[in-house]
């Protein structure tokens, strides 16, 4: 299939769009009048770009880099042809001077370069993305399923609602029948020694889903049995107790599917802090299946802004690798994971951790806190996910005072956070503040404390995230910048280039070692 050789397909459009460039800007600059010296200054030239094409070739498979056009925005395409020029025009320049030839080189040929070569490389990606887009919708396509859903009723609203997001045009849920939560065969009856439900799919069904988590394997079989005489094809929902196993956790092994549960064991230290390399699926999985063990520590979602205080700043370094696990909550953060080696490593955004969760847990087992921002963000908080999380458990909500809270206002804070039962307490104070307060509050809740910042707003909808292909492409930084010019440009703009410079040097300590 065509994604699978997205790479080299990517590296031959790049080599035809620079040569294409670099022959037209020749011919447009001098015609036939090339010299005997340019011949050799421009041979050089033209090597060099072929040279910076190949590195960037290879430093993208290396980096994770082998992601199929099919999956990315036309703009992600676009962007991608204009920071490889930039690229290779800032190492051209560099080129040019330490040869000593930035006196015989003509600008006006540079111009009629990049100014081809770039629209031209974003052009053909568009073309390649078209194409293989197409490829896989004429491999893909199948009849149209018509499904019949088969869950209990708590997991109803649950499913319905994440199934509709995720089904191709082609599929659609026709029916939901709903069986008994507790397991129990009520809903069956016997007709012609035949186990049968009392609600057959309709007759325009094609296939029956069995969404049942709670059902042991044997009634789960059993259900299966009884559902296979309408003739309809049977799938069954990989499932956990509590919700459905990720696509991503789910592979092949020899002859079997299975679903591989990662222990967040690996680190991979970015200017000192020890990041878990992980992706948001994983990440959520293993939360979710492991509170009692993470009962009453804290979880980091740190950012490049918080990755320079903790370089600077020891204690604040030792806090965050003081948490269960940190994660890295920016995409530089996650590239300087896969350059150093760790190609599976993914940003694991607060709030993209934090809606994934709440979809995970809209059956009620998990409860959750809030602790942090104003009364008036926590009522539309909570308005807003008893909305778009149907049966999530709210434990409850507090804002704290916006002051030093006294010793005894502090412990009332504690014994209201653990009798209200939850499982897992959100705080959102902002950067250094709540990673501060959880390590102080360590082993003093019952349940894991997580560290989200702005990701209230967002759920809240007083601030508005940015688009998922700005999200992608790893701009948004500058999204939020543009929203609070004021209040983020010099964390973004100067943390940002600091970070960058600070990760050059290590990644320079690091090749001499």
């Amino acid at each position: 299939m065509l994604k699978n050789f997205r790479p080299r397909q990517l590296l031959i459009i790049d080599v035809f769009s620079y040569t294409a460039a670099f022959v037209a800007g020749m011919l447009l600059r001098y015609g036939e009048l090339l010299t005997g010296w340019h011949r050799q200054l421009y041979s050089m030239i033209y090597v060099f770009l072929l040279f910076a094409l190949l590195v960037q070739y290879l430093v993208s498979r290396r980096a994770g880099g082998q992601k199929s056009f099919a999956d990315l925005d036309p703009v992600q395409c676009v962007t991608g042809a204009v920071k490889n020029g930039i690229v290779i025009f800032l190492l051209l320049i560099l080129l040019l001077f330490a040869t000593r030839s930035s006196h015989d080189i003509s600008r006006l040929f540079l111009g009629y370069l990049f100014v081809a070569a770039v629209p031209l490389d974003a052009a053909m990606r568009l073309v390649l993305r078209g194409r293989i887009r197409r490829e896989l919708k004429n491999a893909a396509e199948k009849p149209v399923r018509r499904i019949a859903l088969v869950t209990t009723p708590e997991r109803h609203a649950l499913v319905k609602e994440h199934l509709e997001k995720s089904l191709s045009p082609s599929e659609e849920i026709r029916q939901v029948i709903e069986v008994p939560g507790d397991g129990s065969l009520a809903s069956f009856q016997k007709t012609d020694q035949r186990t049968v439900p009392w609600h057959l799919p309709d007759r325009e069904c094609t296939d029956v889903l069995l969404y049942l988590p709670d059902y042991p394997p044997e009634e789960l079989e059993r259900v299966r049995q009884g559902f296979a005489r309408t003739g309809c094809v049977i799938s069954v929902a990989l499932t956990l107790p509590g919700t459905d196993i990720p696509p991503k956790l789910v592979r092949q092994l020899g002859d079997l599917a299975v679903a591989e549960f990662v222990p967040l064991t690996d680190r991979c230290p970015v200017l000192g802090v020890n990041y878990v390399v992980s992706n948001v699926e994983a990440a959520v999985t293993y939360v979710r299946t492991h509170l009692d063990m993470l009962h009453g520590g804290y979880l980091c979602f740190s950012n490049v802004h918080t990755t320079v205080m903790a370089h600077d700043n020891e204690e604040y370094r030792a806090v965050q690798n003081g948490a269960e696990l940190t994660f890295p909550d920016g995409a530089p953060v996650a590239k300087a994971q896969r350059m150093k080696g760790f190609s599976g490593a993914e940003r694991v955004a607060g709030p993209d951790f934090m809606g994934r969760m709440f979809r995970d847990t809209m059956d009620g087992r998990v409860g959750h806190y809030f602790y942090g921002s104003t009364q008036e963000t926590l009522d539309r908080l909570r308005e807003s996910l008893e909305k778009n999380y149907p049966g999530i458990r709210i434990c409850g909500m507090y804002s704290p005072p916006f002051r030093p809270t006294t010793p005894e206002e502090d412990a009332e804070d504690m014994k209201r956070i653990n009798e209200s039962g939850a499982d897992i307490v959100w705080i959102g104070l902002g950067a250094p503040k709540q990673e501060n307060w959880m390590a102080a509050h360590k082993e003093k809740l019952t349940g894991v404390m997580a560290g989200v910042g702005a990701g209230f707003n967002f759920y809240a909808g007083t601030v508005k995230r940015a688009p998922v292909w700005v999200q992608r492409i790893g701009l948004e930084w500058f999204y939020r910048l543009c929203q609070e010019p004021k209040k983020l440009f010099k964390r973004y703009v100067t943390t940002n280039l600091r970070f960058l410079w600070l990760l050059a040097g290590e990644m320079t300590k690091r090749s001499k070692n």
